[in-house]
């Protein structure tokens, strides 16, 4: 069956609520998408977020809290094996074998590698499965999945991501509060 990005956002709005838009003003005033895909935005079980198609195979999905620190992870590439086997793949060893074996680690500062990579957290992101990136910004929570909406990739997955996300973003969250009242 073949569905376009427009219509799985919609479909899955009828299942998560949000309102659906386009990505700037001027598309808006046009009432037209032109080449840009459209998103789904609002407060998803208490959280806000957005879920973007930032092409029509690559879903984005977004929770809007901010982090305890900054953190990028993206699969180990055979590139980056090679270029690490030299020095040249910069990634931060975090001592979870699970992670450090088929990711990259990069721009957490290294005073907080132990404070937030902990085997829990670990965890958390391990469930996030199959993503090309993941990332805590200064201002939220970012999953970059590349999906194909015409075959395997379902509502249902969809829905299942965003929830494992706002995991991960609701983990972060008491950690950024339990490290203010200390």
């Amino acid at each position: 069956m073949s569905i376009t990005p427009r219509e799985f956002l919609e479909r899955l709005q009828e299942r998560l609520g949000g309102t659906i838009g386009l990505e700037n003003a001027v598309e808006q005033l046009r009432g037209q998408e032109g080449g840009v895909a459209p998103h789904l935005y609002g407060t998803f079980d208490g959280l806000p977020g957005k879920i973007d198609f930032t092409l029509p195979e690559e879903l984005l999905f977004e929770v809007f809290l901010p982090p305890p620190t900054v953190l990028l992870v993206r699969p180990r590439s055979w590139l980056d094996r090679v270029l690490g086997a030299v020095g040249l793949c910069p990634t931060i060893p975090t001592g979870q074998a699970d992670l450090d074996d088929r990711f990259v680690v990069q721009n957490i500062p290294a005073d907080q590698v132990g404070r937030l990579l902990t085997p829990a957290f670990v965890k958390l992101v391990l469930a996030l499965g199959g993503f090309s990136q993941f990332e805590m910004t200064f201002r939220a929570y970012r999953l970059r999945k590349e999906i194909d909406i015409t075959g395997d990739y379902t509502l249902d997955r969809a829905a299942a991501d965003l929830r494992a996300l706002q995991a991960v973003a609701r983990f972060g969250e008491a950690l950024s509060i339990g490290s203010a009242n200390t």
